[in-house]
């Protein structure tokens, strides 16, 4: 899809955010059924599965600029 330009307006630029949405919506579907299946079990939802899940995305989140991110260990050096 072409980026919206400045002189967009009437039916283009609504068509455009119809083009949008539609694009948004099947992504979160996707979104959707890839964290299903990696949180489910037998059709239901596993409590051990989303525990594991909802940890790797804490473990795999950035700090903020001038934060400490709580849920990481920090680094330490053993010499011997």
């Amino acid at each position: 899809m072409a980026l919206a330009t400045h002189s967009d307006t009437g039916p283009d630029l609504i068509a455009n955010a119809r083009a949008a949405t539609t694009a948004m919506e099947a992504l979160l579907a996707d979104a959707t059924r890839a964290i299903s299946a990696r949180v489910t079990e037998g059709g239901r939802i596993s409590g051990k599965l989303l525990d594991r899940e909802q940890r790797a995305a804490v473990r795999h989140r950035p700090a903020r600029d001038g934060q400490v991110d709580c849920h990481r260990r920090p680094r330490v050096s053993v010499h011997r």
